[in-house]
């Protein structure tokens, strides 16, 4: 089956079936990340990454722990 409308008529078409995004009016009622919320995501991301490379969940635990002692001055290097 061939559409015979045109490109602005599906365009149109495409626009009104599309749901409602937010805008940047959404974005300031939200409130910001704490500094918690970032750092549990930043674990999170490390250990996604991290078992995505093929470390075992033993090695993630011990790296993670590696990067807390670095990050509160106990290992230097």
């Amino acid at each position: 089956m061939t559409d015979d409308r045109t490109p602005a008529a599906r365009a149109a078409e495409f626009q009104s079936a599309a749901p409602d995004v937010p805008g940047p009016a959404h974005s300031t009622t939200c409130p910001p990340l704490t500094s918690d919320d970032v750092r549990r995501l930043t674990l999170y991301k490390w250990k996604y990454s991290l078992e995505s490379s093929g470390f075992s969940a033993g090695e993630i635990g011990h790296l993670l722990f590696l990067k807390w002692l670095h990050a509160h001055g106990t290992v230097r290097g």
